[in-house]
């Protein structure tokens, strides 16, 4: 057989197109050696075996087409600056929004609603390999980097920051209706994670966090360099083929493995374990098929492809859109809102003019600060050399604000639509206004209070947010605009904010 026929869809969904003979060990040999088949496509033309090293099957009709490709050429240029191995300390479990995993199609991230922020947490550990015949994910050692945790149904997660996306750095293993693990033993689910069908994976998602479309895949191949070579970056440095030949250098420690995948409705259940690792994408091509992505042993590039929903069992890589603040390493979770680009955390980065809720020593850390960022001296703050924001960010000005507003159905309900679901004081004052915030753009606005002359007040029912813009109150000398957030009020206010005040800091994206 063709030793380098390669198996894009892992064999599965073509079971109907050729028999295989009663071999009581077939299973395994087929997993080790991944033979060549010759199969009709759904088209019913036979296959063209590529000719070139990474011994592609095209078909006939489109070997030099990539029609079939659902990503777009062009990707974002704002989401695709990475760093090595870049992460940083676990995130706050405080933001809130709604996840997209329970939808059947992803929304696009260029609409006007924005994706969720909040992660589950869990007190259980992860749990470790069974085995001592192949290398698990848990026992892994990634390359060096501050590498954030999540923790959820159990198990704890690495998780690694990459260009402008948050990724788990290991393949989902919650235990999910239509997910099993491959060739159902748990050992093979502690070292790789469990195999999920599409309905599955996405459910299975934390809150807060989703299961990639093809866009998104196709930002995290940009960031690590291009889809060239994006597999050689992304495959863990063990588990490819046995002799290694086909072992990344993960060199941005997202640390995939060869976990192989399941097909329930062939005759031959599981295969690629080794060889091959397949992940589902949230987006579906029809009825009958969605996108998958899947990285080869012996190819230095991943490929989109288009798998069965009804029999295929994939892996999962959960994600959420964040940066990292590379002074301090801090993760803060982002949303796209209208044209603009916020962050969807306060800011929570020390300065010497700057606090935390009900404490004066501006060095000291509490909880309120991982909760709700820190308060910062307004006149202080927007005098720092550099700016107070990360690399890339800034505070924004009244017009950011006013443009955030407009995109939201404007500044009369801003507040609702902005306010996180929790943290904030229960409405008692006017049972005819609804108040609440309902945070369906994920911009989880907190009511982090602030400080004044030295005392602190207002935590659960403010939200007092800087702008850069000069008041134009009579009387007012040195002060700036400040947007306020009311627990009991659906509008968003334009106050005044005395210079020697401290209030909370959100981050607005450089314009492109």
């Amino acid at each position: 057989m063709n030793s380098k026929l390669r198996f894009i869809s892992l064999v599965f969904g073509l079971s109907s197109l050729i028999s295989f003979s009663a071999c009581t060990d077939y299973q395994e040999e087929f997993d080790n050696n991944f033979g060549a088949l010759e199969y009709a496509d759904d088209s019913g033309e036979i296959p063209v075996i590529d000719s070139s090293p990474s011994g592609d099957i095209l078909s006939s009709s489109d070997e030099d087409s990539n029609e079939n490709d659902p990503v777009s050429s062009s990707v974002d240029d704002a989401l695709s600056s990475a760093n090595p191995a870049s992460s940083g300390a676990e995130q706050s479990s405080s933001s809130k929004g709604k996840s997209s995993s329970s939808e059947k199609t992803k929304e696009s991230s260029s609409s006007g609603k924005g994706s969720s922020s909040s992660s589950a947490k869990s007190s259980s550990s992860f749990v470790s390999s069974s085995s001592s015949s192949a290398q698990s994910s848990s026992s892994y050692e990634p390359p060096e980097g501050n590498y954030g945790k999540m923790e959820y149904r159990g198990q704890t997660y690495r998780t690694v920051v990459i260009g402008n996306q948050l990724w788990m750095a290991e393949n989902m293993n919650a235990d999910e209706d239509g997910s099993v693990c491959y060739k159902d033993s748990t050992k093979y689910c502690d070292m790789y994670g469990r195999l999920y069908s599409w309905d599955a994976a996405m459910k299975v998602c934390p809150e807060g966090w989703r299961l990639p479309d093809t866009t998104d895949w196709s930002i995290l191949f940009k960031s690590v360099g291009g889809k060239e070579t994006a597999a050689t970056h992304l495959k863990a440095t063990s588990s490819w083929d046995s002799n290694g030949d086909g072992n990344g250098d993960d060199k941005f420690g997202f640390s995939a493995f060869a976990a192989g995948g399941s097909d329930t409705g062939s005759d031959l259940k599981y295969a690629g374990k080794g060889n091959s690792a397949a992940f589902w994408t949230s987006e579906v091509k029809n009825s009958y098929d969605a996108w998958g992505v899947e990285m080869y042993w012996a190819d230095s590039y991943p490929t989109i492809d288009e798998e069965p929903l009804a029999s295929n069992r994939r892996s999962v890589r959960c994600m959420k859109d964040a940066i990292q603040d590379e002074r301090d390493g801090q993760i803060y979770n982002i949303v796209k809102i209208g044209n603009q680009t916020w962050m969807a955390q306060n800011l929570n980065y020390k300065t010497d003019d700057s606090y935390c809720y009900g404490e004066n020593n501006a060095q000291t850390t509490n909880k309120y600060c991982e909760t709700y960022g820190r308060l910062y001296k307004i006149k202080k703050t927007l005098e720092m050399t550099g700016g107070v924001c990360p690399g890339g960010w800034h505070v924004p000005n009244v017009d950011e604000w006013q443009t955030l507003f407009d995109a939201v159905e404007g500044k009369n309900s801003a507040a609702i639509h902005l306010k996180s679901k929790s943290d904030w004081k229960e409405d008692d004052y006017d049972d005819n206004v609804d108040s609440r915030g309902i945070d369906d753009y994920g911009f989880s606005a907190l009511p982090g209070g602030q400080r004044v002359a030295g005392a602190f007040t207002g935590r659960g029912e403010n939200a007092w947010l800087l702008s850069t813009t000069a008041s134009k109150t009579s009387g007012c000398s040195g002060c700036k605009y400040i947007i306020n957030f009311v627990y009991s009020l659906p509008d968003a206010a334009f106050s005044d904010g005395v210079e020697e005040n401290a209030v909370s800091v959100r981050c607005i994206k450089d314009a492109e």
